[in-house]
């Protein structure tokens, strides 16, 4: 009897030991990834992984994913490593809480029987959302291009390269290509506009004035780049608490306490709230 009582609970043990190390695995090696590196900083990890095929990739997650991100991030990988036109010497996901972009750093790149690997210096990066966008920039000759679009395929993606090196002048638009100087005209416009706005007192609404800090925050692929609350707030509660504190204080103490903000950004929230 005391045999049969040592056995049951030896399997239970089991069980329980199996379950636990089921739940404490992440949902990458659940998906039969191994994990070959990791750093952690400010909050963010960066995973090195590789799959049962030896495929290598890289995330940087704020937050474990789910399921389905985690199988969507699989289906780029699979889809990028059987491209014809191009390999990559390194594909990486960068998961926030509610987006999803891909940086791909190609070893070739060929349209047809044209090289265009070093037209593209800084590699390839692709939003995904409901729809797959691209943004990166394209150089020819002096030119230093930016090119946008809706993902469609591969072949698409080639015709786009070779059309704008063709005739880059011919694609300039605000949501299509842009030079890189006339991007900065239309910003710095904008950017003239909304403080107008500000000065004006139009502005009183705190989601109204977080939408504008977002929009006067956009990269120069022009997508817009909130500021998050969180951090927000703290500058509002800082300014509140000393008055007297300059700009670079400002900037030293968030650093301090691990709050990511460019001293452009700090800039653009100082002048939406106080009009700085």
């Amino acid at each position: 009897m005391k045999a049969e009582i040592s056995a049951v609970l030896l399997a239970l043990l089991a069980a329980f030991v199996s379950a636990f190390a089921q739940n404490a695995s992440s949902v990458w090696e659940k998906k039969g990834l191994e994990i070959t590196a990791r750093e952690s900083e400010n909050g963010r990890d960066s995973l090195t992984l590789k799959d049962a095929g030896g495929r290598i990739f890289g995330v940087r997650q704020s937050r474990e994913p789910d399921e389905q991100t985690a199988g969507r991030i699989l289906g780029f990988v699979d889809s990028f490593t059987n491209w014809k036109s191009a390999g990559f010497a390194s594909m990486d996901f960068l998961i926030d809480e509610n987006s999803l972009e891909i940086h791909l750093i190609p070893s070739r790149f060929a349209c047809g029987d044209r090289d265009v690997l070093s037209n593209l210096p800084a590699g390839l990066i692709f939003s995904a959302g409901e729809t797959v966008e691209y943004h990166f920039r394209i150089t020819t000759g002096n030119l230093f291009i930016r090119v946008s679009g809706i993902f469609k395929d591969e072949d698409e993606l080639c015709n786009r390269i070779i059309t704008t090196l063709d005739n880059p002048t011919s694609h300039a638009g605000r949501d299509d290509i842009a030079i890189l100087a006339d991007r900065i005209d239309v910003l710095e416009k904008k950017y003239e506009a909304a403080l107008k706005k500000i000065n004006d007192a139009e502005l009183s609404d705190r989601r109204t004035k977080e939408a504008l800090i977002g929009e006067l925050n956009r990269s120069f692929f022009g997508t817009p780049q909130p500021i998050s609350r969180e951090i927000i707030d703290r500058i509002l509660s800082l300014r509140t608490a000393e008055p007297q504190m300059g700009r670079r204080q400002l900037l030293d103490k968030l650093k301090s306490e691990n709050r990511l903000i460019s001293e452009k950004e700090l800039g653009i929230v100082l002048n939406v709230f106080y009009g700085e």
